[in-house]
């Protein structure tokens, strides 16, 4: 359990992944703010209004914390805003409070990244991973305006990690998180309707996992700046793994070890320096609660 006295500061604390985040911090004892431009549902944890574009404003709320976890953005580019203001949006509130963090002492920024910045993720017209299984240390190639706030968001916490010895930095690389709607029940019967989901070509991770990973990386992150996939174990698809990529990339060598349903993308890191492992399957019965 984490003393009291260690405050942690989590924007965008009423979202899906939020939400189940700063539950999971209070409970291991850590001293959790969260900060929003709307209330949670549940007053479980404090809570602040607070306007991230702005620097004084931000310093009010970040001051005395120890980590801060970002998550606090524009989450996609089909809502009605202008690629242009997705972007300019994500990029300006990341970097206020990366470096205002940074500038007033906390020793862990932690960073909600995305799948899209591979490329195959997220797009109309998505390309082919360069190989597989897709690892950390594949190139980043967004195909939209969100994703490029992500790859630039990564890059700031990059040049952090260089200018401040002794910072911890991570930024957690997501799919499509479900879990925050409906039932699992409800969830796993929607696969089996539909066979398979095409967005982000099947890959996901439960939003508790999502939680989790975060949690794991906020006491265990080394100094510098580390990318971490987080996805399930497996593909949100009922066509075997290895039958699906071949049709759909067919000029891939595919590696070994992709029996049944096992997923494309490599999560060892997160395994090995984290210590996560995600415990939520579509293929298996849930986690006992």
């Amino acid at each position: 359990m984490a003393p009291m006295a260690d405050r942690v500061v989590v924007t965008g604390a009423s979202g899906g992944i939020g939400s189940r985040l700063v539950a999971r911090l209070a409970e291991r004892g850590y001293d959790v703010l969260g900060l929003d431009r709307k209330p949670p549902r549940e007053r479980r944890f404090a809570w602040a209004y607070a306007d991230l574009t702005d620097r004084e404003h931000a310093m009010r709320h970040l001051g005395g914390a120890r980590a801060v976890i970002h998550l606090g953005e524009f989450t996609h580019v089909w809502g009605p805003w202008p690629p242009d203001e997705v972007y300019a949006a994500n990029a300006r509130i990341a970097s206020t409070v990366f470096q205002t963090a940074a500038s007033l002492g906390a020793e862990r920024i932690l960073y909600a990244s995305s799948a899209q910045v591979y490329g195959s993720w997220g797009s109309d017209e998505p390309l082919a991973p360069e190989r597989l299984p897709v690892d950390e240390a594949h190139p980043l190639r967004p195909r939209n305006a969100y994703a490029a706030s992500k790859v630039a968001n990564e890059a700031y916490l990059g040049m952090l990690a260089a200018t401040n010895p002794g910072l911890s930095l991570a930024a957690l690389r997501f799919p499509w998180v479900l879990g925050s709607w409906g039932s699992w029940a409800d969830i796993v019967s929607h696969l089996r309707e539909r066979r398979e989901a095409r967005d982000g070509f099947c890959t996901y991770v439960h939003v508790n996992d999502a939680a989790e990973a975060f949690c794991l990386a906020l006491e265990r992150t080394p100094v510098g700046f580390e990318a971490y996939n987080v996805f399930a174990e497996d593909l949100f698809n009922l066509v075997p793994t290895r039958e699906y990529l071949s049709a759909i990339w067919p000029h891939l060598e595919l590696p070994p070890g992709l029996e049944g349903h096992a997923s494309f993308v490599d999560c060892s890191k997160a395994e090995r320096m984290l210590g996560w492992r995600p415990a939520w399957s579509v293929h298996r019965a849930p986690p006992a609660p």
